[in-house]
């Protein structure tokens, strides 16, 4: 309370600091597997990869956790193109939706000295 009576931007400065850790955090819990799956698929040519199960039994980056299990891919005869772009869709709107929060606090934060 003293830092907001004597420095009243400050104040807003350390509330959004603090919410960026916070959402920042949350974003980074998708916006990690999301990179590695669009490395995975941009190093394989398959865009399927990061929803496939691979070799050693696990699924791939973005169908690893039971969470995401809806993500996995079929088998290859059931596969189409209209699923692959809705997982990509989906997994995309989440991450550009979480950004947005986050960005706005660095936004404030900096605004804020």
């Amino acid at each position: 309370m003293l830092v907001q009576e004597l420095h009243p931007e400050r104040g807003v400065a350390l509330a959004a600091g603090i919410a960026l850790v916070l959402f920042g955090g949350i974003l980074l819990l998708f916006l990690v597997p999301y990179l590695r799956g669009v490395a995975a698929g941009l190093r394989t040519g398959n865009w399927w990869t990061p929803f496939e199960r691979r070799p050693d039994g696990r699924w791939g980056v973005l169908a690893a956790s039971r969470f995401f299990a809806v993500f996995r891919a079929p088998e290859p005869d059931r596969r189409g193109t209209g699923g692959l772009v809705l997982r990509w869709a989906v997994w995309t709107l989440v991450v550009v939706g979480l950004t947005v929060y986050p960005v706005d606090l660095v936004v404030t934060i900096v605004s804020a000295f």
